[in-house]
């Protein structure tokens, strides 16, 4: 058990030191997940292993580029008519509507819905949500979404100063910090269900 704690701490502060992995791993990480990596990432920031400006900037720019890349794949999608499109359209166009006239609330509630925050990304494409008010938009919400995200994964970071002594202690309050964004998470996706 000790040798597992040593051998993970060990390697998390080599992941750590050589900073551009941190980075890379956040760009990379907000093109494909986003909500833990930018927790996690926050929450390092915080411990002092990142400058916040330059993490900003590397998730901020993360998060537009993936959703851009994410709005193209629903384009191709549309114009290949494969069977994968017919899918996607049936699981995706009760959004349509809410797509065409309010992107910003769309696109801003789907980044807490996990799951259909990509799908709502590609079909925004799909259905030609023009490309100039997709990035307007996206960069709001995102922006927004940053903030709140952020700030949960930062400010925990305080009650890990508390508690650092004993690290079961701080993996409670990790723990609970994750727990709570999940039903925060969970109880906007309700509220937009019952919009649609």
């Amino acid at each position: 058990m000790q040798f597992r704690t040593y051998f993970f701490a060990g390697f998390l502060k080599f992941l750590l030191g050589a900073s551009w992995i941190g980075y890379t791993s956040a760009f990379i990480g907000m093109i494909f997940e986003g909500d833990i990596v930018l927790f996690t990432m926050a929450f390092f920031t915080r411990e002092g292993f990142f400058n916040p400006l330059l993490m900003f900037i590397t998730v901020f720019a993360g998060v537009i580029i993936g959703d851009i890349l994410w709005y193209k794949l629903g384009k191709r999608l549309a114009s290949s008519g494969k069977l994968l499109h017919k899918f996607f359209i049936n699981l995706t166009e009760a959004s349509d509507r809410h797509l065409l006239e309010r992107p910003f609330h769309t696109i801003f509630v789907s980044k807490f819905a996990y799951g259909i925050h990509h799908l709502i990304l590609m079909r925004a494409g799909a259905i030609n949500v023009p490309l100039n008010r997709f990035i307007r938009d996206d960069m709001r919400a995102s922006l927004v979404w940053i903030l709140i995200v952020g700030s949960l994964g930062y400010f925990s970071s305080y009650s890990f100063e508390f508690v650092k002594h004993s690290l079961k202690f701080a993996e409670i309050i990790l723990l609970i910090s994750v727990v709570f964004f999940v039903l925060a998470e969970r109880f906007i996706l309700r509220q937009f269900k019952k919009e649609l």
